[in-house]
């Protein structure tokens, strides 16, 4: 052992713990009690720290909004894509109430005027992005592997219903690229993971989310109805006490009067 002289909680301090096995990490080295055939996140941390540069304190939406940009053009130009220059939100034809807001889609035209593709980015912290993909590589190795199943879906990154609302709005969909984008790994084949998405793929999920939400939007919409009757009656009696309370000080004031 070493003792190396250092100020703590400095940017020295903080810089030389990046990527070691400290104190507060070494409770996640090992595999999880319950699965045995996943790591800690703390792994996946130290993991990080060593493939990447620190984050700089950039606020997370603004870093997520200029990563979407990036990592857009980016797969525009590798993939050769025609990409629609204004993107808006997609409304459902069969209920309004239906919609997706996709971060990048085909250009429409009059002879196309609906998207085959469209573009699905996420920016995580380095340690979420590399975990997600070594994830993905395991998973291609299954006989039975659908893409749908590299698409995080865990209680803090869960994207796999985004991604298939993006086929039950829009019924000419074939394919989503679902993008994982960091720009703080330091190796490029590392950067970004495109994960292709055709609509056979998730044929069975687009039904099974169609009707669950008709029947939450019919619940909801029965609730709606519900209490604006309620509040349209509230107001209605609040009008009646109102005219009683009105008659009444009129008549207290008349008798004043008259006598």
């Amino acid at each position: 052992m070493r003792i190396y002289q250092v100020e703590l909680d400095s940017d020295l301090w903080l810089h030389e713990r990046r990527g070691k096995v400290t104190g507060t990490k070494a409770k996640g080295m090992g595999y999880q009690a319950r699965n045995k055939t996943k790591r800690y996140a703390e792994f996946y941390k130290v993991l990080a720290e060593k493939m990447s540069i620190a984050a700089d304190g950039e606020d997370v939406r603004d870093r997520g909004h200029r990563l979407e940009k990036e990592a857009v053009g980016r797969l525009v130009r590798e993939r050769s894509l025609d990409l629609e220059p204004e993107p808006g939100m997609w409304i459902s034809d069969i209920d309004e109430d239906i919609a997706v807001s996709p971060d990048a889609y085909e250009r429409v035209t009059e002879e196309r005027p609906l998207p085959t593709w469209a573009i699905e980015v996420k920016a995580l912290a380095s340690e979420h992005h590399l975990r997600f993909i070594l994830q993905h590589r395991e998973l291609i190795k299954r006989p039975d592997y659908n893409p749908i199943m590299s698409v995080p879906c865990e209680q803090e990154h869960n994207y796999k219903d985004q991604a298939v609302q993006y086929f039950v709005v829009n019924e000419k969909l074939d394919m989503l690229y679902f993008v994982l984008y960091d720009d703080r790994i330091v190796f490029d084949h590392l950067v970004m993971l495109v994960i292709e998405i055709r609509r056979e793929d998730v044929a069975d999920l687009v039904r099974q989310q169609t009707a669950v939400e008709f029947e939450a939007l019919s619940e909801i919409n029965k609730l709606v109805k519900q209490l604006t009757e309620e509040h349209r009656a509230d107001v209605a009696n609040q009008k009646r006490v109102g005219r009683h309370e009105r008659r009444s000080r009129g008549a207290r004031n008349k008798g004043r009067w008259d006598a």
